[in-house]
C-alpha cells in the first residue's frame, strides 16, 4: 500500500510541477497578501481583516482548484481507469488527491498569520503604536501649555 501511495503522490508532484494552471492559484493568495500588506496600513485590526480575506481566498483557490484540475487531467489522459485496473484502491487514490491540498492548507494556517504579523508581532506593533500615541499626546499637552498650538481662543 505504501509503495502505491508514494507512487501516486509522486504523480501528483509531477502534475503540480508541470501544470502552471494548478501552481498559479496556489501561489496567488501569497502575492495578494504581500501586495495588500504594502498598500494598506496594517495595524492589528486591518491585519486581521487582511488575513481573513486572503485566507478564505487561499482555501478556495489553493484547495478547490488543484483537486478539480488534477482529476480532470487524469480523466482526459485516461489515467484513472489505468490506475484502477492496475490495483490502486479508491482509498489510496483519494488520499493521494487530497495530500497536497491538505499540505497547502496547513502551510496557509502557519504562513498567513506570520505574513500579516498577527502572531507574536502584533503585540510588538501594539506597543509601538501605543508609544507613538503617548508621544503625540505628550507633545500636544506641551504645545497647549506653552501656547504654541492652533487652538481657537475666545
Amino acid at each position: 500500500m505504501f509503495k502505491r501511495l508514494s507512487a501516486l503522490i509522486w504523480l501528483r508532484t509531477q502534475i503540480f510541477i508541470t501544470n502552471k494552471n494548478i501552481l498559479i492559484p496556489v501561489l496567488m493568495p501569497y502575492f495578494m497578501v504581500l501586495l495588500l500588506k504594502f498598500v494598506m496600513n496594517t495595524d492589528s485590526s486591518k491585519g486581521l481583516d487582511l488575513m481573513s480575506l486572503c485566507f478564505s481566498m487561499a482555501i478556495g483557490m489553493a484547495v478547490g482548484s488543484p483537486i478539480s484540475a488534477m482529476i480532470a487531467e487524469e480523466k482526459e489522459k485516461n489515467n484513472l481507469t489505468t490506475l484502477l485496473l492496475n490495483g490502486v484502491r479508491p482509498v489510496e487514490y483519494v488520499i493521494s488527491v487530497l495530500f497536497y491540498p491538505v499540505l497547502i492548507s496547513m502551510a496557509n494556517l502557519i504562513l498567513f498569520p506570520l505574513i500579516t504579523e498577527q502572531g507574536q508581532g502584533s503585540c510588538h506593533n501594539r506597543e509601538r503604536t501605543k508609544i507613538r500615541h503617548e508621544v503625540h499626546i505628550r507633545d500636544g499637552f506641551s504645545r497647549v501649555l506653552s501656547g504654541n498650538c492652533c487652538v481657537a481662543r475666545k
